[in-house]
């Protein structure tokens, strides 16, 4: 006995216009985000809609399931790449400068309730030096930083451009220079 299949049908145009919607989408996402995966989605998008032509949903449905993932992960990379790249770039506008607290460097080691001035040290950004904790305050000084960073269970407090650093260690740019000085305090225990 011999017994011949149908031929298959091409799908309805509603499901081949999904497949050149999705071919549309990867070729925007290969030009703005990221170029390996948008290609990649849009050659699925492409083998999506010739298995709907050929009246294979089975095959359309798997070509346009990869064709929204690899779409769907270029736009995720393309736009952890843009943030990543403003972050950098705003690092560069972001440098609060260095750290100071005593404005008298000759109380070095001496005891008070503002803790005890240990000296002048390099601060960086975006990894200050004292990094356990910051806050920002227009109405910033020694006390304020001091009382807030002994809260805070550091064991360092330090103050530049309104910015309160705390941390537990300290120096890890080294001691300032004369025109760059960043003075650090002991927070009373």
């Amino acid at each position: 006995m011999y017994v011949m299949a149908p031929q298959a049908q091409p799908l309805s145009q509603s499901e081949q216009s999904s497949s050149t919607c999705w071919f549309i989408t990867a070729l925007i996402s290969a030009i703005c985000c990221c170029l390996p995966l948008g290609v990649a989605g849009a050659i699925a998008a492409s083998a999506s809609r010739e298995e709907a032509m050929r009246g294979n949903a089975i095959g359309h449905r798997q070509k346009l399931k990869q064709a929204k993932v690899f779409t769907v992960l270029s736009y995720l990379v393309g736009a952890g790449l843009i943030i990543g790249l403003i972050m950098w770039a705003l690092s560069f506008f972001y440098n609060p400068g260095s750290i100071y607290i005593d404005e008298d460097p000759n109380n070095v080691g001496k005891w008070s309730d503002k803790g005890v001035y240990i000296g002048c040290y390099n601060n960086h950004s975006p990894d200050p030096d004292l990094n356990s904790s910051s806050v920002y305050w227009t109405d910033n000084n020694v006390d304020k930083c001091v009382r807030y960073c002994a809260e805070k269970r550091t064991k360092y407090a330090g103050l530049s451009n309104g910015y309160c650093y705390c941390g537990n260690s300290y120096g890890r740019y080294g001691k300032a220079d004369a025109d760059d000085f960043v003075l650090i305090r002991a927070c009373p225990s």
